[in-house]
């Protein structure tokens, strides 16, 4: 998940992207959602879509996007937002939830 602290994340404004597939877009991260939490996960396929997941359609401030996210021993995934880059390790969802936020 990524959050956003300080305001909502808002395409046009602000450069969201997860191993550098944009996580903002007039669709998912539009002003009138004030999205302030994007959910990052696969819809069970293993390919990356980047499309809206149907389950957050409803919920305000939250956000939800088809992004595969492999897991690997060593490996490690990378947020980007707005020009800060935090890395993640490249665990299974099965062990843990990781949570990256951004002030």
């Amino acid at each position: 998940m990524i959050y956003s602290s300080a305001h909502a994340i808002i395409q046009g404004r602000d450069s969201v992207a997860v191993n550098k597939i944009p996580v903002t877009s007039a669709l998912l991260t539009p002003a009138s959602k004030t999205i302030i939490s994007t959910f990052v996960f696969d819809d069970g396929d293993g390919i990356s879509s980047s499309k809206s997941m149907k389950q957050f359609g409803a919920a305000p401030f939250l956000g939800g996007v088809d992004i595969s996210l492999p897991a690997s021993p060593k490996g490690k995934h990378t947020i980007y937002f707005n020009g800060r880059t935090m890395n993640l390790p490249a665990r299974s969802s099965k062990d843990c939830i990781l949570l990256a936020v951004f002030r």
